[in-house]
């Protein structure tokens, strides 16, 4: 190809694939060339023009290889840009994210100092708490001991008390065995002031009433029942208008209430073996009955005297 051909088309790669520095040299090197080409060349010259141009080819390949590395290393730090814009970012993130971070573990710190602050406060509260405490247990410890020793002075005078009330005890229940054996001495001679009385006037009041005489006196006596001895305050053998035997069993109150009634009741089944007669008559004398006594009394077929009745027939 004719170099006044080639020269358009190296122009129209100045800037693009060569550095500008690598145009200029190959504009003036083929501007030279197309000036010595307008005159009459030697064979020699034309031999040296091409050995030029393919030192020229080969230095093109070469700067063009070059171009093609320079691209590469460009993309690469291109890329290497890209990674490092990203890790720039993400670096940022992290710095944003740290801050923040700091900023939380700041209001921490802070809500710390306050929380620590109420503490203390509390602490402060807790010592004069604790020091109200110990003065009042101070107190209250010497209030124990007052407590102590007037519970000390309280159970000696307890343990004279307990000693005196227990003489006192003693001479009561000494007083009282006299009371009750005066008491009973005069019971006994009220009953048998009245058995004496009915022992008198019984028989009168039987025989006026029932027609009864007396076969064996009334007596106050003393059984021998299933070997041991009984006691019987009214005791005595009657006959009746028939001529049959009853035995009277009786006993004198000096108030007559209705358990009298089962008592009279099983002295007469006691003493039967000794009464000495088929049948028996049950005999209740007394100052006052409860109410209602003499009915039910009567109705078990017992007779009641009082010593009213007694007297009068007296």
């Amino acid at each position: 190809m004719p170099l006044a051909d080639l020269l358009p088309e190296l122009l129209e790669l100045e800037g693009k694939d060569l550095t500008p520095r690598a145009t200029e040299v190959l504009l003036r090197l083929f501007t030279a060339l197309f000036e010595r080409t307008e005159h009459q060349v030697t064979r020699e010259e034309m031999q040296a023009v091409h050995a030029e141009l393919r030192e020229v080819r080969v230095a093109l390949q070469q700067l063009a290889e070059a171009q093609v590395r320079t691209e590469k290393r460009v993309d690469a730090l291109a890329q290497a840009q890209e990674r490092l814009a990203e890790a720039q970012a993400r670096t940022e993130e992290q710095v944003k994210q740290l801050v923040e971070a700091q900023a939380r573990t700041e209001q921490q710190i802070k809500e710390l100092i306050e929380a620590q602050a109420h503490t203390e406060q509390q602490v402060r509260e807790l010592v004069e708490a604790q020091a109200r405490t110990e003065e009042h247990m101070q107190k209250l410890s010497q209030a124990h001991e007052r407590l102590a020793e007037a519970q000390a002075k309280t159970e000696e005078r307890l343990t004279r008390l307990a000693e005196e009330f227990y003489t006192f005890r003693k001479e009561v229940r000494a007083e009282f065995r006299q009371v009750h054996k005066a008491i009973g001495g005069l019971s006994h001679v009220v009953g048998y002031t009245l058995e004496n009385l009915a022992c008198r006037t019984l028989p009168k009041l039987l025989e006026q009433k029932f027609g009864y005489q007396v076969v064996e006196p009334f007596d106050r006596v003393w059984l021998q029942v299933k070997g041991k001895p009984v006691q019987v305050n009214l005791w005595a053998l009657l006959r009746t208008p028939e001529g049959e035997l009853i035995r009277v069993v009786g006993e004198s109150k000096s108030q007559l209430g209705h358990k009298h009634l089962g008592e009279l009741e099983r002295l007469m089944k006691r003493t039967q073996q000794n009464w000495g007669s088929p049948r028996a008559l049950g005999v209740l004398v007394t100052h006052m009955p409860d109410p209602g006594v003499r009915e039910e009394a009567e109705a078990r077929g017992f007779l009641v005297f009082t010593s009213r009745e007694l007297e009068a027939a007296a």
